[in-house]
């Protein structure tokens, strides 16, 4: 009998124990697998956005080098040895762009003739041996050069861009290029930072780097070819995976995506613990809740072989269980691939028609300027506009999701020195302005320094808009407390608003002025709001019409 009761434990642990094991390990499997192919889509979407918005970068420089030779009278010009009169039809269009260090002309055959604002000193040599010239004389198209060293003092690293100049039957007439310093390309990238230690890096078709962020755009010419990405990228290959890298001296996470149509190639890399250190806490949690559950379910056991009547019971509710885990194990797949699907397809599907939209516009209008009377000049002006302001929406939509997503992390921040480095940079970039910033100092708060800039950024960016129509203005940022609570706050004493349609203020693309009076999205408020939530506290704002808005709000301690 007793031999018998032995028996019948065991059998109970085999029937119902080793299943559950076994359950637990299969199902810890599949969500390490699915876990690993989350990080390893998000960071393979992120390489493909790059090299993405690298090949809209490099479009639009080469776009702009064809609309420059094909200004009226250039290739004339060209044509007829006035290399100082073209010159000067180009020199004015510096302003307009300050990515362009300088541009200069040359012959056929390499030979300056021409440039702007320091090429003078090196007019007549010849420039055959440039890359430049190499690659845009070989089938006379557009070229992108390689990273490469200026002849003249300070010897600045510049990438060129060269677009042949044709006469009207195709012909070569000349070349003209400008240089776009390294540093351009460095303030690009300065936003695909992530982590502490993720980053984003590009290389030319030579493997030189053209920009990273541990390395000063103006110091030596590196060449990055020992890297394993940048010798797969610049092969044409694309691919993720963990790779040492010499620089960082750790095996990294490392997606790389070459720059279609360029040669170029953008690899994004962090270092291995922090790529897969959510990956690795939800496995933890995963663990905790197997073991938990194990436990219970060896209790539930001791109750099995006493009760067996309650035996079905419990096997439904463990069924439950594992069938809810597995649901939202699923949930969590699905909810990321269309996350990363929507990201994809914003920045990609949508943005690319409205380029075409905008280029073709602005062609029709350049090469049929003589045939379109005022009106159709105005209907085509009317779409670039359009597709700019769309364009505008889906970059701050983008933005949107990114501020709603990103992790978040806390440390001290100083948000007076923030709103004065803002308001520093506005006065810089609107001199004409006569604009007074009150910005009270000594203002610190725990938080997400990034998120908190931006939420700043919007806020002060949005008094400076509503005081655009007065002669002087003030905008302040101070801080009181209510109630034994710190309250933030941005007051301006520009343009106001209706309080009775203050409900609308913190929605999405919601505008309580027309585009007429104040440009924008509509996007900005809602942002700042779901930043102040993210931070536990609350945003709320008090304005009268013509009397300024005054935007007050709480961060938790």
């Amino acid at each position: 009998m007793k031999l018998k009761y032995r028996f019948s434990q065991v059998l109970v642990f085999c029937v119902f124990i080793l299943p559950i094991i076994v359950m637990a390990l299969f199902s810890y499997a599949n969500l390490r697998r699915d876990l690993n192919e989350v990080v390893l889509a998000r960071r393979n979407a992120m390489a493909e956005l790059a090299a993405t918005f690298m090949k809209e970068k490099l479009d639009r420089m080469v776009d702009l080098g064809i609309s420059f030779v094909s200004r009226p009278s250039f290739a004339e010009f060209v044509k007829e040895g006035k290399w100082k009169e073209a010159s000067d039809i180009l020199k004015n269009t510096l302003a307009d762009f300050p990515f362009i260090h300088l541009f200069f002309l040359t012959d056929t055959k390499g030979t300056l003739k021409a440039g702007y604002p320091k090429e003078t000193q090196l007019i007549g040599q010849n420039f055959a041996f440039r890359d430049w010239y190499k690659g845009v004389s070989r089938d006379w198209k557009p070229y992108v050069s390689e990273v490469y060293e200026t002849r003249y003092e300070p010897f600045y690293k510049v990438v060129a861009i060269s677009v042949p100049i044709k006469d009207e039957l195709d012909a070569p007439l000349g070349i003209m290029a400008f240089l776009v310093k390294l540093d351009v390309f460095a303030q690009w990238i300065e936003k695909y930072k992530f982590g502490q230690t993720g980053f984003l890096f590009v290389v030319d078709h030579k493997g030189h780097l053209v920009a990273h962020p541990k390395f000063h755009p103006q110091g030596d010419i590196i060449d990055f070819l020992g890297h394993p990405a940048v010798t797969a990228v610049l092969r044409g290959k694309d691919g993720i995976g963990i790779l040492y890298s010499p620089t960082e001296k750790e095996e990294r996470l490392t997606a790389f995506k070459p720059v279609p149509g360029y040669g170029w190639g953008c690899v994004v890399t962090q270092s291995v613990k922090e790529a897969f250190h959510a990956h690795d806490e939800t496995l933890k949690v995963a663990i905790i809740l197997y073991l938990v559950i194990f436990c219970l379910l060896s209790i539930l056991m001791v109750f099995i072989l006493r009760y067996i009547s309650v035996r079905r019971a419990a096997e439904e509710k463990m069924r439950r269980l594992n069938a809810e885990l597995a649901r939202r194990v699923i949930q969590l797949k699905d909810l990321n691939k269309e996350l990363e699907a929507f990201s994809y397809s914003v920045s990609h599907d949508l943005r690319a028609p409205l380029r075409s939209i905008d280029g073709f516009s602005r062609i029709i209008l350049e090469e049929n300027k003589d045939n379109l009377d005022e009106r159709g000049k105005d209907h085509f002006q009317r779409i670039r506009v359009a597709s700019g302001h769309m364009t505008k929406l889906i970059e701050d939509l983008l933005l949107l999701a990114r501020v709603s997503r990103c992790e978040m992390h806390f440390d001290k921040v100083d948000l007076s020195g923030l709103a004065q480095k803002i308001a520093d940079d506005l006065s810089a970039r609107h001199p004409q302005r006569d604009v007074e910033f009150s910005i009270a100092r000594g203002i610190f708060v725990r938080g997400d320094k990034m998120l908190l800039e931006q939420a700043l950024i919007n806020l002060l960016e949005n008094s400076w808009k509503f005081t655009s129509k007065h002669a002087r203005a003030k905008i302040e940022f101070g801080l009181f407390k209510e109630n034994g609570e710190d309250v933030y706050f941005v007051r301006d004493d520009g343009a106001g608003f209706d309080m009775r349609y203050a409900g609308k203020l913190f929605g999405a693309f919601q505008r309580l002025h027309s585009d007429g009076e104040f440009p924008g999205t509509g996007v900005g408020l809602s942002m700042v709001q779901r930043i102040i939530h993210r931070h536990g506290g609350r945003i709320w704002a008090d304005a009268s019409v013509e009397k300024g808005a005054t935007f007050y709000f709480t961060l938790l301690s």
